[in-house]
């Protein structure tokens, strides 16, 4: 499972941002118009993700992932041939399903459905190995790319997920089928999962949550989408920006690892709490920015280690606030949320970019990262008033 979410996240999603600055000058688009394919396919993966979801709590866990996977790679053979804008932007949407079917949502509702309680060592193995999928997809796209051509970095990403993820993913959910009905059993699964939702939509924890979610998820799709064309607006050479964008994942594996080390002695809202604090941080580093190269690396180190258990904490924060009970139907209403706000990132700092460069896109990042905070804290202050009353 781990090996499979590494291969269809570098492939169906870090392509897009490894391959911008190829597109652009290739095919002649404009940033803002090759945003509007990313914002697509992220829309569409929210508004699929609830229903996704609810097929995960009902067992379908093997034929969602699977599916997802090979419908992900054949889109992306599809899009190796593309010629005109709206052969484009319509791949992308397609593709919005098939990662809604295959990435780290559907993974961890999966994990969680099958393991219960046991589910956060699987999770935890997942994003260390997930880490590197933008390592393995930056200088692999770029490679093949400057080598050949980036219909052919897309071709390969799309045979990779084809001949090795979809297997891995067929193996790995074919060990658990059997163990769905005890897990059941033993964690009390309600059987009407829509009563569940409603009752949890009705708490404010569960739109402050939302709300924060989509705030993170808004401020890092921001600035990661746009890295590349970012760091050569600021003058920095583009090998040297592949590979700062490339240690983003390593720094991801370390910012798990160290999570593994903290959570001894720290709870998961602790460090919720701490993850988004290190994308404030982030920010900050790219705010101050003097066009130093330094600065920028302080940024991939903050950034990475916040996003990096973000990914983790992100399930078990929502098991934490709302329990087991229809898990799949709650973390997709709430990835709802997140999803849409991804979707919108590429386009909204294209949009901002034009307005007044990348310098306007790092401010309004950074107020939405300490929204965030914001709001996080909100959270916490409300479940400790409502568990002292």
């Amino acid at each position: 499972m781990a090996l499979g979410e590494t291969i269809v996240w570098a492939g169906m999603y870090y392509t897009f941002a490894a391959l911008i600055g190829q597109w652009e000058s290739d095919l002649h688009w404009s940033k803002s118009e090759l945003a509007i394919g990313f914002t697509s396919c992220l829309l569409v993966s929210a508004l699929c993700s609830p229903i996704v979801g609810n097929f995960i709590d009902k067992g379908f866990g093997r034929r969602i992932m699977v599916g997802g996977a090979s419908a992900g790679g054949l889109l992306l053979l599809l899009m190796s041939q593309i010629s005109h804008q709206w052969q484009f932007v319509s791949l992308w949407a397609l593709l919005g399903i098939a990662s809604a079917c295959c990435f780290y949502d559907p993974c961890f509702s999966y994990l969680t459905h099958t393991r219960g309680t046991q589910a956060k060592g699987a999770i935890t193995l997942v994003t260390l190995a997930a880490g590197f999928a933008g390592t393995v997809s930056f200088p692999t796209a770029n490679a093949l790319s400057e080598l050949y051509h980036w219909r052919v970095a897309l071709v390969f990403f799309a045979v990779v997920i084809l001949i090795v993820a979809v297997p891995l993913f067929w193996w790995a959910t074919g060990n658990h089928s059997a163990n769905n009905e005890s897990v059941h059993d033993r964690k009390g699964y309600a059987k009407d999962k829509r009563a569940i939702l409603t009752h949890v939509m009705g708490g404010s924890i569960f739109w402050l949550l939302a709300l924060c979610f989509g705030l993170v998820m808004l401020s890092h799709g921001s600035l990661v989408t746009h890295f590349l064309p970012m760091m050569d607006e600021r003058g920095m050479d583009l090998k040297v920006a592949v590979l700062a964008a490339s240690l983003l994942g390593p720094v991801q594996v370390l910012g798990r690892l160290l999570m593994m080390h903290l959570e001894r002695w720290l709870s998961i809202v602790q460090i919720t709490a701490m993850t988004i604090l290190c994308l404030v941080a982030a920010s900050v580093a790219l705010y101050v920015d003097d066009n130093s190269r330094e600065l920028v690396f302080v940024f991939i180190v903050f950034q990475g280690m916040g996003i990096g258990i973000f990914s983790i904490v992100r399930p078990l924060i929502i098991a934490e606030l709302f329990g087991y009970q229809g898990f799949g139907a709650i973390s997709g209403m709430i990835s709802l949320f997140s999803l849409v706000a991804m979707a919108a990132a590429p386009s909204l700092a294209a949009w901002l970019w034009l307005i007044n460069g990348y310098s306007l896109v790092i401010s309004i990042m950074l107020m939405v990262a300490i929204g965030a905070a914001v709001v996080f804290g909100l959270i916490i202050i409300i479940r400790r008033f409502s568990v002292s009353r």
